[in-house]
This record gives C-alpha cells, sequence and structure tokens, in this order.
C-alpha cells in the first residue's frame, strides 16, 4: 500500500526545515568562528615560544581550516531558511573533526600538570555537540550525531590509556563520564524526537481546530462559529442590537416540486440557496437559518458594520439579479424559472444564545424579524419581489450615505398583524 504524507506533515516538514536552517545558521557561524580562534591561539604560542611548527602543528592547522571553511560554508547554504539532510550530515562530521581536536591535543603534548583527558574542560564540548545535535530537529541525524559523538568520547578515552598510562582515570570517574556522554547522548534523541512530535501535535491540533470550526460554520455563520469558538463561555441571553434582517422565500416551490423526484428538489433547491446566499455573504450579512426554500439573513452580527440597512438592501437586489441569472441557466436546461420574494426591515432586535445550556442556538428574535417576514409575506398581495421597510432606508441614509441601489416609495400598506400600515419602498 502507497502511503501519501498527511496534511498535517506537508505543512509541519517544511516548517522544521525552516527552524533547523536557522539553527544551523547560528551554529555554523560560531564553530567557523571558533575555529580561526583556535588557530590564531596556536599561532600565538608558537611566536610567544619561539617553537618551530611541526607536523602536529600543520596537521591540527589545516583541520581547523577545513572546519572553518566547512562552516561559513553551511552558513551561506543555509541563510535562505533551507536546509537538506546531506548539509546536516556535513555539519555534525565536521563537528566530529574539529571537537575533538582540543582535547586530542592535550593527549600528543602531555602538557606539565596533564591529569588525564576526563578531566579536561574541554571534554565538555563534546557534550554539549551531542546534545546540540538535537537542534537539527532530524532525528536520525541526532542519532548518526549521538553514535559518533559517543564513539568519538570513547576513543579519547582509549587513546589517553594507550599514550599516557599514567593519568587514567579512576574507575569510577570513567563510569561516570561515559554516563554523562551517554545522557547527553540520550538528550540530543530526545529533543530532535520531542521537538518534532510537539510540532506535529501543535499542528494536528490547529487543523483539527481549524477543521472543527469549518465544519461549525457549515451549521452555523462562520463569524458566529469563529465567535463561539474564542468564547470562554456560552450563556443562555443575548443583548439588544440595531439588525437589519432579510427574509426570502420562493414562489409556488412546494407545487412545483410536487411532481419532482426528492433527489432533484434537493438538487435544485440547493443550486437555488448557493445562488442566493453568495451575495448575502459577500455583503456581510449571516444566514441565521433555511426554512425549507425561506432563508433568514442577518446583517449586523455578531458585531456591527455600520452600514448594516445598506448592505441589506444592496444584498436584496443583488439576490434578484443572481436569481434572473440562475433563470437564464435554468431556460437552458428546459427547466422554468423561480420567483421569490425578499422583505428588509431594520430596528432593534435581541441577539444571542437562544435554548438551553446544552443545546443552543445563536440567533435575533423580536419585532423587527417578524416585521421582515411579513414584508416578504406582503410581497405577493402587492405583486413587488422586493419590499423595504421606510425604517431601512431611513437607516441606509444615516449621515451623508446614499441608499446603496434605487428605490421607488411605496407609501404605506397594511402589514399582517400590526394596526397602522407601514410606509414601504421597492427596488427601482
Amino acid at each position: 500500500m502507497i502511503r501519501t504524507p498527511s496534511t498535517v506533515q506537508l505543512v509541519i516538514e517544511p516548517m522544521l526545515e525552516r527552524a533547523a536552517a536557522r539553527s544551523e545558521h547560528v551554529y555554523s557561524a560560531m564553530r567557523g568562528v571558533v575555529c580561526l580562534i583556535s588557530i590564531a591561539v596556536m599561532n600565538g604560542n608558537l611566536l610567544a615560544t619561539g617553537r618551530t611548527p611541526g607536523p602536529r602543528y600543520f596537521a591540527f592547522t589545516l583541520a581547523l581550516l577545513v572546519g572553518a571553511l566547512v562552516s561559513f560554508g553551511i552558513h551561506r547554504l543555509t541563510r535562505d531558511e533551507r536546509v537538506s539532510t546531506r548539509v546536516l550530515t556535513v555539519s555534525t562530521l565536521a563537528d566530529l573533526l574539529v571537537v575533538p581536536l582540543f582535547p586530542l591535543l592535550y593527549i600528543i603534548s602531555e602538557p606539565v600538570g596533564y591529569t588525564g583527558v576526563l578531566y579536561l574542560p574541554e571534554m565538555m564540548f563534546v557534550l554539549l555537540v551531542t546534545v546540540a545535535s538535537g537542534l537539527r530537529l532530524n532525528n536520525r541525524i541526532a542519532l548518526f550525531a549521538g553514535i559518533a559523538h559517543t564513539l568519538s568520547f570513547l576513543g579519547l578515552l582509549i587513546l589517553d590509556a594507550i599514550i599516557v598510562p599514567s593519568t587514567v582515570a579512576s574507575g569510577i570517574d570513567t563510569i561516570y563520564g561515559v554516563i554523562a556522554q551517554l545522557g547527553a547522548f540520550g538528550l540530543g534523541i530526545t529533543l530532535a524526537m520531542r521537538s518534532r512530535g510537539l510540532a506535529l501535535e501543535g499542528s494536528r491540533a490547529t487543523v483539527e481546530a481549524e477543521r472543527a470550526r469549518q465544519h461549525l460554520g457549515a451549521y452555523v455563520s462562520e463569524e458566529v462559529a469563529t465567535w463561539a469558538l474564542s468564547t470562554e463561555e456560552l450563556e443562555v441571553g443575548g443583548s439588544r442590537m440595531p439588525v437589519a434582517i432579510l427574509f426570502s422565500d420562493l414562489r409556488g416551490f412546494t407545487g412545483y416540486a410536487e411532481d419532482l423526484a426528492p433527489e432533484a428538489v434537493v438538487a435544485e433547491l440547493n443550486e437555488y440557496l448557493q445562488v442566493m446566499v453568495a451575495p448575502i455573504r459577500e455583503e456581510g450579512g449571516i444566514v441565521d437559518k433555511y426554512i425549507g426554500d425561506a432563508i433568514m439573513a442577518v446583517f449586523g452580527i455578531p458585531e456591527s458594520k455600520g452600514d448594516d440597512a445598506a448592505r441589506a438592501i444592496r444584498a436584496a437586489a443583488r439576490m434578484m439579479d443572481a436569481l434572473e441569472d440562475l433563470n437564464e441557466r435554468r431556460a437552458s436546461r428546459g427547466l422554468p424559472p423561480l420567483k421569490q420574494g425578499i422583505g428588509v426591515h431594520y430596528g432593534q432586535a435581541l441577539a444571542g444564545h437562544i435554548g438551553t445550556p446544552d443545546r443552543l442556538q445563536y440567533t435575533v428574535v423580536g419585532d423587527t424579524v417578524n416585521l421582515a417576514s411579513r414584508l416578504e409575506s406582503a410581497t405577493k398581495e402587492h405583486g413587488e419581489s422586493v419590499l423595504v421597510s421606510d425604517d431601512c432606508v431611513r437607516a441606509a441614509l444615516t449621515g451623508d450615505r446614499s441608499v446603496p441601489v434605487e428605490v421607488i416609495e411605496l407609501g404605506e400598506i397594511p402589514i399582517r398583524g400590526r394596526r397602522a400600515p407601514m410606509k414601504v419602498w421597492t427596488l427601482a
């Protein structure tokens, strides 16, 4: 079976590569500087003592020069925050070339007061580079570096016992030294594996959270889903705020659907809803709910945009244009045209969580919602496709703004459930 990388892996691997490259960029520069300083110190000692450089000097100088050149080369290669496994392997080999040189120099030269390689401060560098190999965030490289540096550590102890047997450390000190090196080996591996593991877990959690938000946004609006996920605690209740409510409903669709198969009804209804929801969303509205073939949209929640009434009117006009385009496509497929009615109203409403603590719905309730619904119903009686309340038109004219589309005043019409008639407008 062929395994393909998961989305998380596709995201995390480049991120880990950039992090490893940044670490290697700094580390290789430091190693190169240390190599040059070491060469300068060796030359300074020769000048101070007046000794003639021998083969050992030239061998050590050559090794340090190679280490410096490799280090600065890797520093240059990683400046664009990219690094390959091959480059990391070369960097590890550079460590193996440079780091053991310092304790090796003591073993070979056996200076006055030398008590054994295990007691040299320079041996700490072997431990440090073993742990630091984990910063390369590559499990294989950390394993390779750990094994190589551990073998180098043991090789220095053996070489010291052979060349300077009088300085061999006690058995317990040797055991502690080996344990310390093995511990550094384990820390390097753990650092690499745990860093990768934490990065993968964090990325996976982020991907799952985003997926949950998107899935939740399929049942409620994406804005409400994002707001709900960022809220510490969801409570029943809400707050009064000015909103624009838009209701739309298909005309005669129920009777038309009686002769269609259920699959065809769903397909046609979904096509219609998709076409209608697009302008609502583009104008900053939120689809509160679908009621059969009807749509309830709200402009101004969870936060007001300042021109919610104008957005709702513009959305209504764009929905009518979108229906005209849809009907042209339906006609080309031999399907009858669809007709709809739209009612838009603006006013105060209670926006918040309705229901019980274990089953909430974020919605808006109040007379503003009822009036928008009744305006939509009134479009049938008055032969208009869109009816907009005078309150909504006046709210759209707030300040120096104008109504976003051309509207015509129809005067006052009776609205079911209200004693007094209501002044309304329609689209030109």
